[in-house]
């Protein structure tokens, strides 16, 4: 309990009146002299037996206050580690009083010169009796692991034998630092790094470990994926992708004129816009011949004839009649459809084959009608999977052979948590 009292006035610098019962040694006579305090001060030098903590007991007699300054000597350097101006009237110690300095940690096999410079009247003194708490420093204990750029160290094996751990610091070698039982520092240039950890105790004593790592680059991620096309839309699956350093995002390119699109996890979609012969959405006016592909000899894949109709204001409206006329036989089919916010949408394979058998051949020429019932408006359309825009009227000629197919090359890179990347490129063909 007493060995704790003095480590507790160590660490946190508390004058006491009475001195602690650690293990005294030479006591020193300090006089005020005829000239100023500089020249009476008193130099001494004390080694100590182990690690611990030096505090002064002084008995004052006569002096207004006394400078100590505790410096480490070891290396021929004075490296100083206490310094301190007691003024004794502020502890009731003047005229005539005993009272103890601040601590001063020390370390076994150093050396440190005590200097006290007196000042008061001429011929008034004080006695400096050293006291040293002996203590046992913490003993640092480390482990460092690598992945790639990061390290992650842990020091929580270490212990202090008279005592707690009160603090862990880290340096790890490129200039960057932590504090706590364990931490994680990343590299930013692959080499070899000198991790130091110091522990403190709670008499202030110190504990070091160290441990050399190496940091090296992760090798370059890999990039893949699975196209699934279902009708215009794409489905990819990057999960066959990897980076050792883990993977932060991946960019999609979708070989059409869509922006590229970064997203965070594998999965992702796409749906293309279905395009004219020239590649581009064509305007169309009412009454124009279009060709498109059609197979005339089997059912065809879903050809549909969809748009929108408003009102003269540009409002939507309920209903709207759709004529299809085959104008090569006559045959004529007129539906009237329930439209959703003005919007209709025709299937022209419904009228491949009429419930007579008339159905459509190679060379006709399907001839549609978008008739909206209202009095006043218009109406706009689209006709198969061409995505051109079509006024009222939309005349399409049946030349057969089936749908074309439309290749497009999509574009995975992927890039890691060191900013490393790769690609891979695969076709995908769609048919319209």
């Amino acid at each position: 309990m007493v060995k704790r009292t003095a480590m507790a006035i160590a660490m946190c610098a508390v004058m006491v009146l009475v001195a602690a019962v650690p293990v005294m040694a030479d006591t020193w006579d300090v006089v005020k002299g005829d000239k100023g305090p500089n020249n009476s001060a008193v130099t001494w030098v004390y080694t100590p037996t182990g690690y611990g903590i030096w505090t002064g007991h002084v008995v004052n007699t006569g002096l207004r206050s006394i400078v100590v300054d505790v410096d480490d000597n070891t290396d021929g350097m004075l490296v100083n580690i206490l310094h301190q101006r007691i003024r004794f009237a502020a502890y009731d110690q003047y005229p005539n009083g005993v009272l103890d300095t601040s601590g001063a940690v020390m370390a076994a096999g150093r050396t440190y010169s005590i200097t006290i410079t007196p000042n008061g009247p001429k011929g008034t003194s004080c006695t400096v009796t050293d006291m040293f708490d002996e203590a046992i420093p913490p003993v640092a204990v480390m482990s460092a692991t690598m992945t790639y750029m990061k390290v992650t160290v842990d020091g929580s094996d270490s212990y202090d034998l008279d005592g707690t751990i009160q603090s862990y610091s880290w340096s790890f070698g490129d200039g960057a630092v932590a504090s706590g039982a364990t931490a994680e520092h990343t590299y930013a240039a692959a080499g070899m790094y000198d991790v130091v950890l110091v522990v403190v105790d709670n008499d202030g004593l110190e504990g070091t470990a160290s441990e050399m790592v190496t940091a090296v680059m992760p090798p370059i991620p890999i990039a893949d994926f699975t196209p699934t096309v279902t009708g215009m839309t794409v489905d990819v699956d990057a999960t066959a992708s990897s980076a050792a350093a883990g993977i932060a995002s991946y960019t999609w390119s979708w070989g059409d004129a869509s922006a590229p699109e970064v997203v965070t996890s594998p999965l992702a979609s796409h749906t293309y816009a279905q395009m004219g012969p020239m590649g581009l959405a064509e305007s169309l006016s009412a009454g124009t011949t279009e060709s498109v592909v059609i197979n005339a000899d089997i059912p065809p894949t879903p050809y549909n004839c969809w748009g929108y109709v408003t009102d003269a204001g540009g409002n939507l409206v309920f209903d709207a009649a759709v004529t299809i006329t085959d104008t090569t036989t006559g045959t004529v089919w007129t539906t009237t459809t329930d439209l959703v916010y003005g919007y209709y949408s025709v299937d022209l394979n419904m009228y491949w084959e009429s419930p007579t058998g008339v159905g459509w051949a190679n060379g006709d020429t399907i001839k549609v009608d978008v008739v909206k019932e209202a009095a006043t408006g218009s109406a706009q359309g689209i006709a198969g999977g061409l995505g051109n825009e079509a006024f009222i009227q939309l005349d399409v000629v049946v030349i057969g052979g089936g749908p074309t197919a439309h290749d497009f090359t999509i574009t995975l890179t992927v890039t890691d948590m060191l900013g490393q990347t790769a690609s891979v490129s695969k076709i995908v063909t769609l048919w319209w």
